[in-house]
């Protein structure tokens, strides 16, 4: 099990992750942030790679939906990936793979974004 929130003050810009995960060394695994760039958290069958390589492509002008959209077609396997990010600007996106393990969601908000998986139910 594995949830998480990405998001950016809209007074200050500043961004923060948290996340809560049954696996171990999730913290080195899991978020990545950088300043005036975007914050970027991966789960479920993590690809450490993902998030720097998300952050790169936000810092190359692209936006959210597009910087996921090719660091997952670049590393393959997205079928397991479950990402969020958020630029920035405070534009989010989400991604869950298809084999995403057990019951998970993904919600986006202003200028926050969360994902679970192994969750108790989709609510």
């Amino acid at each position: 099990m594995t949830f998480s929130i990405v998001a950016r003050c809209a007074e200050t810009g500043q961004l923060g992750i948290a996340i809560s995960s049954s696996s171990i060394a999730v913290g080195a695994r899991c978020p990545w942030l950088r300043p005036g760039v975007g914050a970027v958290s991966t789960q479920n069958i993590t690809l450490p790679a993902l998030g720097p390589d998300v952050l790169d492509l936000l810092e190359q002008g692209l936006t959210p939906g597009a910087a996921i959209d090719t660091a997952l077609t670049r590393n393959g396997y997205s079928q397991y990936r479950q990402l969020t990010a958020i630029d920035h600007q405070g534009r989010t996106v989400h991604f869950s793979g298809s084999e995403t393990l057990g019951t998970h969601n993904t919600l986006s908000g202003e200028q926050c974004v969360a994902a679970g998986n192994m969750l108790a139910d989709r609510t």
